[in-house]
């Protein structure tokens, strides 16, 4: 082994031990920093900054400051507006909600912002004469309504100015019904043009998620009782009461007791409906949705402001943790309206989630764990940042090592090569050597003429191409004669054989002459011409041709039919209506005796549910009957050939009528069936869905001669998936194709030459879902004797393997035509629903 290879195994090695040294180097910072950023972490969080972490659900942070509470007064005189010298009759509180902000649209009026509340027509009864929020409804008329903002909206007091009230000729109050106090009802307030409001959009879903009440401000206060004050001494009384119940908060829908006008609120804020007091119920978006924009629409009213797009904006901010974004928006919102103070309360939560809070215990290290930067609205912590470039720092030298080890092994690889290689030269250098100087010494042995190569003693045959002995006159296999060529290295064709052996194949030997230029080349003998074959004798009684035409009572025997038919409606559906229906007749063609028979039979499986699928079974059936049985009836003339075209139109005709019913009704109606046709020994087969047809016959057994149009036929058919999965495919019931889908429909036709002993089974899916076909093959196989009985065994069997479906059968066994004496010179009806009416023959 050369130095050079040594030098390069004590670089690997240490190379080695220096990535083992770094990686465990790197666990151990990695456990290090881990502990000391916990630790720290813990010590440096203030109580203000943990008490900050946690924020109430978004719904109440945007909504809580545009719930209002109303303080509703009613005098006993029309004149209330007169400076208020009327007596005060009653005094009524509750909720109500903002939902827009925009300023006058009129150009010609002084610039202010109108303001609009949306609450419980029963608590601001603006067209009656009644106080109907008071309980026993004094005479009165409404003459103010003042308004007291949340808690979340300004912690302090800040009436905001009164609404405009009815009067002799005017009113600004809008309602949803003709009773203002039967529905939800809006009015206006006015502010000026620096205090726009903020408000709550309506929900686009109608489910609301939970209720926003205002409760008591501090938990001395226990909740509010009285709702109402009826001939009040001091109205100022019961208003510096109100005061007191002004915090925003979340309550179930399910709450007992709901002030009327509350609003309720779906997870992000927005107004899902309004509690109406006077039916004890919730108004939702979709009732008065259309309503608040269509009066909006009419007033020409902006579905904005500064206060409430950048409230709005903020709130998303912050919950979606875009705290730089966040303070922005909030701050703005309260430039807006400095007695907004909700942006400023807002933002300062903000301010304090995104900055680092000052620790008087913590290291400049436990800072610089701690702190991090903002990225796209993200904060960072630089521990993260470290560890993420620890781990890129990591994965950049595994790889790094990993391509050094494949160059070492690639160059490995290239020197062991080279060294095969000057190996296998030597090694062949030696073998050429001992080879020549062997070679030599049996030429100085052995005469020269030794050296020429023997003449091989196994020549093949150049007609069967099999090796025969090169001194053979006649190959073993083919019988052809033979004799060497010239050069004693190929065989060929001895053209000087006699003819009498070749007569003795029955053929004479009619080979050419090869030039003598190509004696040396195998002959190659073309294929013997039919007049070359030897006669082959036939027993007596043998046709010796197939295609030898035969008198027709010869070649097709008169076959006739019996018929056997059961249907049941399952165990799981036996109190349910047999959405199967099936119907069978037979009779001679054109209703003469002596005619050809024939045979019509339908099985037809209903779907839709509610006696749907019954009726689109016997619909389908009815249609069939109307159109193929009256034309085998009084057609005597119908040929073969007809029997196929006329079953699919009856079946056309089957589906375009459910169709029709489907258009007429909106219904959903659908049904599959299976019909065969029987003229005589020819039979036509067609279906639509999954009810199938099968042909038993001696000696070859069962077979299906339909094909399913369901999903789980074509995944079998497309190999995704084995035969016997369709029995417990989880899509084993669905179909693609059925009659009442559309207007017209594919159907699959079969043409079926018919012999005695033949049995055909048409059965609906309720049979062969729970009976497998080889099982079927045994029912059908071992009750030979009447169809009646095959019929009953299958259905019996179907019951025994659960039972799950309709399951309907009809066995037809084909019989002598001399046996069956049934039914000649008439049509009979052997099985029919009790609804399908029979056409007069």
């Amino acid at each position: 082994m050369s130095t050079h290879r040594l030098i390069l195994k004590r670089q690997k090695s240490g190379s080695l031990t220096a990535l083992a040294l770094f990686f465990r180097l790197s666990i151990a910072f990695l456990l290090w920093l881990s502990l000391a950023s916990t630790v720290l972490a813990a010590a440096d969080e203030s109580p203000l900054r943990q008490s900050q972490l946690s924020l109430p659900p978004q719904g109440i942070t945007r909504a809580g400051v545009s719930v209002v509470r109303l303080l509703v007064t009613y005098t006993g005189s029309d004149s209330a507006q007169s400076g208020n010298t009327a007596p005060v009759v009653a005094q009524c509180t509750g909720l109500g909600v903002l939902v827009a902000s925009s300023l006058n649209p009129d150009p010609q009026a002084s610039p202010e912002y109108s303001n609009w509340v949306l609450t419980d027509g029963n608590l601001v009864n603006a067209s009656g004469d009644k106080a109907t929020c008071a309980s026993n409804q004094p005479s009165g008329r409404l003459a103010s309504v003042n308004i007291l903002p949340s808690t979340a909206y300004n912690s302090s007091y800040l009436p905001l100015l009164p609404p405009a009230t009815t009067d002799a000729g005017t009113t600004n109050f809008h309602c949803l019904n003709t009773d203002c106090s039967k529905g939800p009802i809006l009015f206006p307030f006015s502010t000026d043009t620096q205090h726009p409001q903020p408000f709550l959009n309506i929900a686009k879903s109608t489910v609301a998620t939970q209720a926003l009440i205002l409760a008591p401000n501090t938990n001395k206060t226990g909740p509010l009782s009285v709702f109402s004050s009826t001939n009040p001494k001091d109205p100022q009384q019961f208003r510096n009461l109100l005061e007191g119940y002004r915090a925003p908060e979340v309550v179930p829908m399910s709450a007992k007791t709901l002030e009327a006008g509350t609003p309720s609120i779906d997870d992000e804020g927005n107004l899902a409906g309004i509690h109406l007091s006077s039916a004890n119920e919730n108004a939702t978006a979709d009732v008065f949705g259309s309503f608040v924009s269509t009066t909006f629409a009419q007033l020409k009213l902006l579905s904005s402001n500064a206060v409430h797009d950048n409230w709005n904006t903020g709130v998303d901010d912050l919950y979606h943790s875009h705290l730089d974004l966040a303070q922005t928006n909030l701050k703005n919102a309260s430039a807006a309206n400095t007695e907004f103070t909700a942006g400023k309360a807002l933002a300062a939560t903000a301010t304090i989630q995104a900055a680092p809070p000052a620790s008087t215990s913590a290291t400049s290290s436990g800072n610089v764990l701690n702190d991090g930067i903002t990225i796209a609205g993200y904060r960072i912590s630089l521990l993260l940042l470290s560890l993420a470039g620890l781990t890129v720092l990591i994965l950049f030298l595994l790889i790094a090592y990993w391509i050094m080890s494949q160059a070492r092994a690639r160059r490995k690889f290239r020197e062991e090569l080279a060294a095969a290689e000057q190996d296998s030269e030597r090694e062949l250098q030696r073998i050429e050597e001992e080879a020549t100087q062997q070679s030599k010494a049996q030429m100085i042995q052995v005469p020269a003429q030794s050296l020429v190569p023997a003449a091989p003693t196994m020549l093949r045959c150049p007609r069967c191409n099999e090796f025969v002995a090169r001194d053979a006159t006649i190959c073993p296999r083919c019988q052809l004669f033979l004799s060497p060529s010239e050069s004693g290295l190929h065989l060929r064709i001895n053209p000087a054989a006699p003819q009498a052996a070749g007569s003795a194949s029955g053929r004479s030997l009619r080979e050419p002459q090869a030039p003598p230029m190509l004696a040396d080349q195998p002959t190659m003998v073309p294929v013997n011409t039919i007049g070359e074959q030897p006669t082959i004798e036939l027993a007596p009684g043998t046709v010796a041709d197939p295609d030898r035409t035969v008198p027709l009572n010869r070649r097709v025997k008169p076959v006739g039919f019996v018929v056997g038919t059961h249907s049941d409606p399952g165990i799981k559906r036996k109190f349910k209506p047999n959405e199967d229906s099936l119907f069978a007749a037979q009779g001679p063609l054109g209703g003469h005796a002596g005619n050809q028979p024939f045979g019509l039979f339908v099985v037809a499986d209903g779907m839709g549910g509610h006696a749907q699928g019954e009726d689109a079974s016997q619909l389908a059936i009815q249609k069939i009957v109307d159109t193929v049985l009256i034309r085998l009836a009084k057609d005597g003339s119908l040929q073969n050939d007809d029997g196929g075209r006329l079953l699919m139109e009856g079946i056309q005709t089957a589906n375009q009528a459910v169709h029709q019913h489907n258009m007429d009704e909106r219904g959903d109606m659908g049904t599959t069936v299976t019909a065969a046709l029987v003229l005589g020994s020819q039979a036509y087969v067609a279906n639509v869905g999954d009810s199938r047809t099968y042909l038993y016959r001696k000696g070859e057994g069962l077979r299906k001669i339909t094909n399913d149009h369901s999903v789980v036929a074509s995944l079998v058919e497309a190999g995704i998936i084995k035969p016997d999965d369709i029995y417990t495919h989880p899509k084993r019931n669905q179909i693609y194709r059925s009659l009442g889908e559309k207007p017209a429909v594919d159907i699959d036709c079969f043409p079926l030459q018919l012999q005695e002993g033949d049995k055909l089974l048409l059965c609906s899916d309720g049979l062969w879902d729970m009976v497998r076909d080889p099982q079927i093959e045994e029912v059908v196989k071992n009750t030979v004797v009447d169809p009646n009985q095959t019929g009953d065994a299958l259905i019996q069997a179907a019951l025994a393997g659960g039972g799950e479906d309709n399951v309907s059968v009809i066995v037809v066994q084909i019989t002598d035509a001399t046996r069956v004496s049934a039914g000649r010179g008439s049509v009979q009806i052997l099985a029919k629903p009790e609804s399908v009416q029979l056409p007069s023959f």
